[in-house]
């Protein structure tokens, strides 16, 4: 949880995602627009942190999905890969 909650600021234009912990919340945005598109809303009990829901951005103009279960394999994906980044 402690890489999550340090997120992901972009280092170049291959970045694509700003990814920031606020309060209960992972919010990831696309890097060039700066458009929320996610955001995991956890909740901390006695036996550590869980993702309660993900909200998905639906504005046709600002994210294009292809559908829910698209978007939780990309939230997934995005979310492994914060867990398996390796920055200082």
């Amino acid at each position: 949880m402690s890489k999550l909650i340090r997120g992901s600021m972009p280092r170049g234009m291959d970045e694509k995602w700003f990814i920031y912990f606020e309060s209960t919340a992972l919010h990831m945005h696309r890097s060039w627009t700066g458009f929320c598109i996610f955001r995991v809303h956890f909740a901390l009990t006695s036996e550590g942190w869980f993702s309660r829901h993900i909200e998905a951005n639906r504005h046709a103009g600002q994210y294009g999905s292809a559908g829910a279960a698209e978007d939780f394999r990309l939230v997934k994906d995005l979310l492994q890969m914060l867990v398996d980044v390796t920055r200082p």
